[in-house]
C-alpha cells in the first residue's frame, strides 16, 4: 500500500479527545500547577503524514509523540496522551512501531529525542475510557519504559491495524512492575485517588 493511500484512522483522536478535561486534571494534579499552565498541543485531523503537506510548529510537536505542555515554572515538559476504550482485552498501554508512511513513528522518534534532540514526551498519561470519561488512568515514565524495553524487561505483542499502523502492546501490570509508572489514579465517580 502506497504512502498516499494509507491514513491514520483519525475516529481514534477523535474519541481519546473526548476525555481532555480528565486528562488535564490529572496533570494538574501531578505536576501541581493551574489549568492555565496545561496546554493541548494535539493537532487537527489531515496533518501532514496523511497529506503530504507543510508541518507546522504544533504537527511537529505532535508526531514527536507530545500532546500536552505544561509549565512548572522551572521549565516546559513535554507529556503525550494515549487513551483506549476500557473494553476487555484492549487495557494494555500500546506503543506505535509503524505510522502507516514512511515517515518515523514514536518507536523511532522517541529514542532519538531521548538520545540526541530532547524533543520527547518525559511522561504519557495512559487512560481508560468508558464514553467521555476516564475510568482509570496511568503517569508513564518515557525513559524508563524506553529502558526497560531496550534491557529486554518489557516484552509485548505487536498489533498491525488496516490503516497501516502497527503497535506493540504491553499489560500496565507490567509497566508497574518494572517501575515504569510513576502515579496512577482511580476512576472518577470513586474519586480520584
Amino acid at each position: 500500500m502506497s504512502d498516499a493511500a494509507r491514513r491514520f484512522d483519525q475516529h481514534r483522536k477523535d474519541a481519546a479527545g473526548s476525555v481532555a478535561s480528565d486528562v488535564r486534571a490529572r496533570l494538574r494534579e501531578w505536576y501541581g500547577v493551574e489549568d492555565v499552565s496545561i496546554v493541548s498541543v494535539e493537532t487537527a485531523k489531515d496533518g501532514a503524514y496523511e497529506t503530504g503537506g507543510e508541518y507546522d510548529p504544533v504537527t511537529f510537536l505532535d508526531y514527536a509523540g507530545v500532546d500536552w505542555l505544561v509549565d512548572t515554572d522551572d521549565a516546559i515538559l513535554p507529556v503525550g496522551e494515549r487513551v483506549r476504550p476500557n473494553v476487555a482485552g484492549r487495557r494494555d498501554f500500546s506503543w506505535r512501531v509503524e505510522n502507516g508512511c514512511s515517515t518515523p513513528c514514536e518507536s523511532d522518534r522517541v529514542p532519538a529525542g531521548i538520545d540526541e534532540s530532547g524533543l520527547f514526551p518525559r511522561d504519557i498519561v495512559f487512560g481508560l475510557r468508558d464514553g467521555d470519561r476516564l475510568n482509570r488512568a496511568w503517569l508513564i515514565d518515557v525513559e524508563a519504559f524506553r529502558a526497560a524495553v531496550d534491557a529486554n524487561r518489557l516484552t509485548g505483542e505487536r498489533h498491525d491495524r488496516d490503516d497501516g499502523t502497527a503497535a506493540v502492546y504491553y499489560p500496565v501490570g507490567d509497566l508497574v512492575r518494572v517501575g515504569c509508572v510513576r502515579e496512577s489514579w482511580a476512576a472518577p465517580y470513586t474519586g480520584w485517588v
